[in-house]
């Protein structure tokens, strides 16, 4: 489970690793003429301050916790978790690496069914992709291999594919009339960071591009999150702004505050003529720079994951500032075996860790799992966790 989503980057050098033997490949595109150039508003709003680490647990923020053991046999086995996503009272799990399956289960993690599969034929991949629902209830795939979106309705049945000239984004969302607003990696100096609208019932020609960052480093794309009042949100590396789209549009929403400007501009202007492997190499061992984060909008909180130097974070924002540390690959340290991987309302979706449990010492280790064994209703050992579909965790936020 090498790309868990959250809290279990548990050392900063593993991470490096990771990214470093997962640079995408490059490849030529054709590049975008943007129609929309984001601009600055009168005001944008920004987080609290840093509260400072808290000494307490991190399950202080949570009123509940919810453990769901993944029914295991032949149809439905899961070798690493990619994206696990909410549709209503059932969960959707992607695996895109090792099982290269999509999988139903409902919430007490009995199998309901598989969408898709891989292959040639209609509604088959070739390689799963961005996974995303939709507000209509259907399932959108990306289809990186073919540059396709697949849509799948709730029930699992196919709808239809939609070429895309382009090619699949790495991440996007589906808005009302079809309109799939998609993020593009800026492999040329001429076209980083684009964010292409396009109608997936008339594929043809993009309806609008946007750039909302410049650079010449080789970034992947952003992120987009769909949280309250179905907002849609989206954020990229390096940049201390989160974005609002709305109506074929971009804006500046939400100032992150981690980074200072001059000390980023400094580290862009300083590792700009590096390669890709000594950037990263620099990027996640440097003690001035945020290098990564992760956001989950809830309804009434922000839950942010981030990195800096060979520290990771856990911060809850509402309307105050909570930090917590995570991680320090010096002490080899850990607090929580989870990774986070979604957001749903006020509930925190992600998956136990199996290796980051290598991070607690035996007894912390031993009580983890009883406690695990005691929550799902049957004995679970660390080799069971291996050899099985892992464990889904539901936390939920408290109110304050």
């Amino acid at each position: 489970m090498k790309r868990f989503m959250n809290i279990s980057r548990i050392a900063v050098a593993s991470v490096l690793l990771l990214f470093i033997s997962c640079t995408p490949k490059h490849r030529e595109m054709k590049p975008a003429v943007p129609s929309i150039i984001v601009s600055g508003v009168e005001h944008v709003d920004s987080w609290p301050d840093n509260g400072g680490l808290q000494q307490g647990s991190l399950h202080s923020e949570f009123d509940s916790v919810k453990y769901i053991r993944l029914e295991t046999n032949d149809k439905c086995m899961i070798g690493e978790i990619s994206q696990i996503l909410r549709m209503g009272d059932s969960l959707l799990v992607v695996d895109q690496y090792v099982a290269k399956s999509m999988v139903v289960f409902d919430l007490n993690g009995n199998y309901c069914y598989n969408i898709g599969g891989q292959g040639r034929g209609p509604g088959e991949y070739n390689e799963i992709g961005y996974v995303h629902v939709a507000d209509d209830g259907n399932i959108y795939v990306a289809d990186r291999g073919a540059g396709k979106i697949l849509t799948y309705a709730k029930d699992g049945h196919f709808v239809k594919e939609s070429l895309l000239n382009a090619g699949a984004p790495q991440a996007f969302v589906v808005l009302k009339d079809s309109i799939l607003l998609g993020s593009y990696s800026g492999y040329r100096v001429n076209a980083p960071y684009r964010l292409a609208w396009t109608n997936l019932n008339q594929v043809g020609d993009t309806l609008n591009t946007a750039f909302p960052y410049m650079t010449t480093r080789r970034y992947v794309a952003g992120e987009f999150l769909r949280g309250k009042d179905n907002e849609v949100l989206f954020h990229y590396p390096l940049n201390d702004t989160v974005y609002a789209v709305t109506d074929a549009k971009i804006e500046p929403y939400l100032s992150m505050g981690f980074y200072e400007e001059d000390e980023l501009r400094s580290f862009i202007k300083d590792t700009e003529d590096l390669d890709d492997e000594d950037y990263k190499k620099v990027l996640y061992t440097s003690e001035e720079i945020t290098n990564h984060i992760e956001l989950f909008r809830c309804d009434n909180h922000w839950v942010v994951y981030s990195q800096k130097g060979s520290y990771a974070y856990i911060s809850f924002i509402d309307k105050g500032r909570r930090d917590y540390i995570k991680s320090d690959v010096n002490k080899k340290k850990l607090y929580v075996p989870d990774n986070f991987s979604t957001s749903w309302h006020d509930w925190i979706i992600g998956y136990v860790n199996y290796d980051a449990l290598d991070y607690l010492n035996k007894e912390q280790r031993e009580d983890f799992l009883k406690s695990l064994s005691e929550a799902c209703g049957s004995e679970i050992t660390l080799d069971s966790l291996k050899q099985s579909n892992p464990v889904i965790t539901m936390y939920h936020l408290k109110s304050r």
